[in-house]
């Protein structure tokens, strides 16, 4: 793996775990709270910052996005990947991008199909649970 500097990832785990910690900072810049953040990434969710070498690179974030997340009442849970395309088409055009950060205030038109699957599957996903 290699080395991270300022949040900047090198393994598709790195970004995830990147990711949530930077979308716990916004939540708690904008003062929000009870917040559900749902990942595809069952890893992070077993990942704990006690397990990891105390020279780990993601040790300290790992334990800041324990500590923000307690903060600011939220919860990580897990999405089945097919429930998160919206994320995955989002971070594909992160990656294109030069911006460290972009905020959308409607989603791009071409995001419509993927949150309209999204929500058809997290809605069978709810009663296949039931």
């Amino acid at each position: 793996m290699g080395r991270m500097e300022g949040g900047k990832s090198h393994t598709s785990l790195d970004a995830e775990v990147w990711s949530i910690y930077k979308g716990l900072c916004l939540i708690k810049d904008k003062n929000l709270s009870n917040i559900l953040i749902e990942t595809d990434c069952e890893t992070i969710l077993r990942l704990r910052p006690e397990s990891l070498d105390r020279d780990h690179p993601l040790k300290k974030v790992l334990e800041d996005i324990d500590t923000l997340k307690v903060e600011q009442k939220c919860v990580l849970v897990h999405t089945r990947r097919d429930g998160n395309q919206c994320a995955d088409v989002l971070a594909h055009l992160g990656g294109k991008q030069s911006d460290e950060c972009v905020f959308l205030h409607e989603p791009p038109s071409m995001l419509i199909p993927y949150l309209l699957r999204d929500t058809e599957s997290a809605i069978e996903f709810e009663r296949n649970r039931q």
